[in-house]
């Protein structure tokens, strides 16, 4: 029941910008020391995570992120890292290629004027900067922008900027309160009717754009549901809900929450920084809280940053080549397939980046057992491998 597929660390809450869709900054949240957050990668992995994402404030304010990094791709799990890109220059981007990191996603919310307005002076070009970097550094990328009242006229505009920085993903979801301090008003970012009709007909445009252009970018269901969310404030369907099986949120501090959007005091799971995780995940206080939350309903949320809001859905039976139903089994093979190839197709990054993503990271060697062009000899036959493999499965 309790499989956990993804750790998600909020590192600090310290930041270089004041947005002004954001008071984290303002929490001034103690950090954990980095042994803590080793310890908890290592228990996440053995409880099977396959992703660590390290996000803030900004972590690259942490100067142990490139360790972390480094240490859960040692672990085998993908490491992802989400910055404004502001302090990403080509040193930087080197130390993150370096270390590992997956996917880095930039956020970026519109044109020059509007991003601007909400994350301050000079930081789109920086942003813009970060993107080229990281792509030249074979690093895939992705843009993530929050939709508000602020920015929804300007969202066509990421569609370009994806094209020009090679950007292979673009991340959407609604202003939500949870990112400021309780209390603040924040009819300032919400929609009113005629503003959410014109917001609905830009998100499918730029699903449709995207599709034409090889872009990744949330499902048209869930763009479908952001206006209403910001204009009614009806949000998803909680029972579906993936995240609180799988995904582990862990604050600044340490607290362990079922999500993001549930983090009250009667929501705390356990704190890292006084119980190994492996003691936190799956124990009784946890299907205790799950429990109550399913009992009551949490009444759905939107975040993007949950697969359960981001995979690709599949309506209908399976269909072969011709439109034939296909067995279960064979279905799920040929879509696995078929997603496989569009990646290859679509990717835009270095075939460094490519081996990263597609084979399992091996265990810590000591530098004297394997030279790295021996190790590299051995990715790239792997690889191929693993592509004779599929095409054979595929005929």
């Amino acid at each position: 029941m309790f499989q956990m597929k993804e750790i998600i660390f909020s590192l600090t809450s310290r930041c270089n910008l004041k947005c002004v869709m954001c008071d984290i900054p303002a929490s001034r949240s103690r950090e954990l020391p980095t042994g803590v957050l080793f310890a908890a990668l290592e228990d996440a992995a053995a409880l099977g995570a396959s992703t660590a994402v390290f996000s803030g404030g900004e972590p690259l304010l942490r100067t142990d992120i490139y360790d972390l990094a480094e240490f859960s791709r040692d672990l085998g799990m993908s490491a992802c890292l989400t910055s404004n890109g502001c302090l990403i220059d080509e040193e930087t981007a080197g130390r993150i290629a370096d270390s590992g990191v997956g996917v880095v996603n930039i956020s970026l919310e519109g044109d020059r004027q509007v991003h601007e307005r909400l994350r301050g002076p000079g930081s789109y070009e920086k942003a813009l900067r970060a993107l080229r970097l990281l792509r030249a550094r074979g690093v895939e990328t992705t843009i993530a922008s929050t939709v508000s009242r602020y920015n929804y006229s300007s969202l066509e505009h990421i569609v370009e900027l994806a094209g020009e920085t090679g950007a292979t993903t673009l991340k959407f979801q609604p202003f939500s309160r949870i990112f400021v301090s309780p209390g603040r008003n924040c009819s300032e970012f919400l929609l009113g009717e005629v503003e959410a009709g014109i917001a609905m007909e830009t998100l499918r445009g730029i699903h449709k754009l995207c599709g034409e252009r090889g872009i990744s970018v949330n499902p048209l269901p869930y763009l479908e549901r952001i206006p209403a969310y910001l204009s009614r404030g009806i949000g998803g369907n909680a029972a579906s809900c993936r995240a609180l099986f799988s995904s582990c949120p862990v604050d600044a501090s340490g607290k362990v929450f079922p999500c993001w959007v549930l983090s009250g005091k009667d929501m705390l799971i356990g704190d890292i920084s006084r119980t190994p995780l492996r003691e936190i995940w799956g124990n009784v206080r946890h299907r205790d809280i799950i429990s109550r939350i399913n009992s009551r309903s949490c009444g759905g949320c939107l975040m993007s940053c949950y697969d359960a809001n981001f995979s690709r859905s599949v309506a209908g039976p399976s269909a072969g080549f011709f439109g034939q139903a296909v067995s279960p089994v064979r279905g799920a093979a040929l879509r696995k397939l078929k997603r496989k190839i569009m990646f290859y197709a679509a990717y835009r990054g270095s075939l460094r980046s490519l081996l990263r993503r597609l084979l399992p990271s091996p265990p810590r060697r000591a530098s004297a057992e394997r030279s790295i062009p021996e190790r590299k000899i051995a990715e790239i036959e792997k690889a191929e491998e693993m592509i004779k493999k599929e095409l054979k499965r595929s005929k």
